[in-house]
């Protein structure tokens, strides 16, 4: 009977707050990756992933969730082959990450010349 009233709870909040409905973690947040380039093609194509951050909030514990379940990722992160970005810029290890934070995946990128190359 607890579980079900709980359930009833649950459904309710959903239908207030409609089916855009993220459910935060007791304790850890859950983060939304754009994906662009290898990284994309490494997922099957997808635009983004939800990731849950249960043990931190900070982009070494988002690439500690991105090793577990994408390894090939995990490790082209590790070897800086993609970069993390948050917020539109790239993110060290220990940076923080909050609920609103917009976090990418970026492949290697290049800059163009102006003039006179």
């Amino acid at each position: 009977m607890f579980a079900c009233e709980i359930w009833r709870q649950v459904w309710h909040l959903y239908e207030d707050v409609g089916s855009d409905l993220s459910l935060q973690l007791v304790g850890g947040i859950v983060v939304t990756v754009r994906l662009f380039g290898m990284s994309k093609m490494l997922v099957g194509n997808q635009s983004s992933l939800s990731l849950d951050l249960v043990n931190g909030r900070r982009v070494k514990d988002l690439v500690d969730v991105i090793e577990a379940g994408y390894p090939a990722i995990g490790e082209l992160i590790l070897k800086k082959k993609i970069l993390v970005s948050v917020n539109q810029e790239i993110a060290h290890e220990d940076t923080t990450i909050d609920d609103s934070d917009e976090v990418a995946l970026l492949p290697p990128f290049a800059g163009g010349c102006l003039s006179g190359c």
